[in-house]
């Protein structure tokens, strides 16, 4: 519930339109995702699709659905950013007609527990 609330709050601050969009298989959430359009163009943000409902299609119905809420609301361009190792997607981004324009990377510090 503490998560929710979080995303909740989050969503709330992000001033430009937005759309949080879930797709539903028999019932069952298959995939949601969050997109934001300003100034012509429309992030895509947190697609997560069920285990079960991949390699299925939902993803595609998901994308497709996202980028018709972005043309409605002005946002003629789109981008997203997705895990280089997560293939699948990446795959299909690049069905979609999305193609990397940067890497980036990331940096932990791990702080010493005095274990």
């Amino acid at each position: 519930m503490d998560r929710y609330r979080a995303y909740v709050h989050i969503f709330s601050a992000i001033g430009p339109r937005k759309a949080f969009v879930t797709i539903k298989e028999n019932g069952e959430t298959a995939g949601l995702a969050s997109v934001v359009a300003e100034r012509g163009w429309a992030g895509i943000f947190n697609v997560v699709i069920d285990p079960v409902h991949r390699r299925k299609g939902a993803a595609q119905q998901l994308m497709r659905i996202l980028a018709e809420w972005a043309a409605s609301n002005g946002a003629n361009e789109m981008y997203l950013q997705v895990v280089c190792a997560n293939a699948p997607a990446v795959s299909l981004y690049r069905k979609l007609g999305f193609h990397a324009i940067s890497k980036h990377h990331y940096r932990v510090l791990k702080h010493d527990t005095g274990s």
